[in-house]
């Protein structure tokens, strides 16, 4: 899970029909991308002041509050999730559009949440995407990109996950504090064998 900025514009390219967001006046949206070993997802970070309608299914967001059953202020909207397709994912989402992980750090609580939600949902909208609770999905402008046909099981079983290295780590302080808050494999392979190897000799922990 890594935090970005988006263009609004994608928003606009891709979602025809949709009214993106009230009131959101910037000119990128901030979100959360995953990647389920498949599809790389971007899921925006909203006030929902910001929705062109009221939320009504619960399992359509996250609430981000720290109080328990409080009403919902900034969520994430997984109902406004977006399919990435790789091209754009590697042109659009470039080291300059990362947010440091120091800055997402409360996020991090609720990400076990978070996917557990987005992959239910993802997965409730392709068994049933005529149902009216996802009238206000995005994920229905991405049909192609979410099929999975049986005679392609076979050869998505073999081939790799897309798996995107996020960082490239310049000093053993940064290794540090990456280490702390991002999935090892966010950082660049030849950066982890340097960076890894040096703190095991330094602990003393090389044979």
């Amino acid at each position: 899970m890594l935090l970005v900025k988006i263009p609004r514009s994608f928003y606009e390219k891709n979602l025809p029909e949709d009214d993106l967001f009230v009131g959101h006046l910037g000119e990128s949206i901030q979100g959360l991308i995953v990647n389920d070993g498949l599809r790389t997802y971007f899921s925006p970070l909203l006030n929902v002041a910001e929705l062109t309608h009221t939320l009504s299914d619960p399992e359509s967001y996250v609430n981000l509050s720290d109080e328990e059953n409080s009403l919902p202020e900034d969520i994430i909207a997984l109902e406004k999730t977006l399919v990435l397709e790789d091209t754009f994912f590697d042109e659009a989402i470039a080291t300059p559009t990362l947010i440091p992980p120091q800055d997402y750090r409360q996020l991090k609580v609720k990400e076990t949440e978070f996917m557990k939600r987005l992959s239910h949902y993802v997965l409730n909208y392709q068994l049933h995407p005529n149902d009216l609770k996802y009238k206000h999905s995005s994920l229905q402008f991405f049909k192609p990109q979410l099929e999975i046909y049986e005679s392609q099981l076979d050869v998505l079983e073999k081939e790799k996950p897309l798996v995107q290295p996020f960082y490239d780590i310049h000093t053993q302080k940064q290794y540090d504090l990456l280490e702390e808050t991002v999935d090892a494999n966010r950082i660049e392979h030849h950066d982890r064998e340097r960076y890894q190897k040096s703190k095991e000799k330094e602990l003393g922990l090389e044979y």
